[in-house]
């Protein structure tokens, strides 16, 4: 299986939302959508959702043409 090139290795393993919106060039009410449908794991800290690197680079794979 290739690997997701786009997802920079500087970003960290645990991705805020903002930052998956960044690498996917999403806006932030598609990046809840995905959230909220379980179509990319995410977990909370307090109040703000974040998603494990490598759940994002799995989700593009699954979703690639």
């Amino acid at each position: 299986m290739k690997e997701v090139l786009f997802v920079e290795r500087d970003y960290p393993e645990i991705l805020t939302l903002k930052q998956c919106q960044e690498i996917l060039q999403i806006g932030k009410n598609l990046m809840l959508y995905l959230v909220h449908n379980e179509e990319i794991p995410a977990f909370r800290v307090g109040t703000q959702w974040r998603i494990r690197k490598s759940d994002l680079e799995h989700f593009v794979e699954e979703h690639m043409i």
